[in-house]
């Protein structure tokens, strides 16, 4: 399971901000706010969007 501690761990390793993360995942900051804080199972689109960037493949080209 990947949670929202995991998440939030993720974003902190490489020292984006939520308004950074949000962007490149395509999530509101609110919603990844409710994510870390809950720390509940990430949903399986965000997960895939985390093992593109963990490949060196950002979902979404700046």
């Amino acid at each position: 399971m990947y949670s929202g501690h995991d998440l939030r761990a993720f974003r902190e390793s490489r020292a984006w901000s939520l308004r950074q993360f949000s962007s490149i995942v395509g999530v509101s900051v609110k919603t990844l706010q409710v994510m870390e804080k809950q720390n509940k199972e990430v949903p399986l689109q965000l997960r895939l969007a985390l093992a593109a960037i963990k490949a060196g493949v950002h979902p979404i080209d700046e």
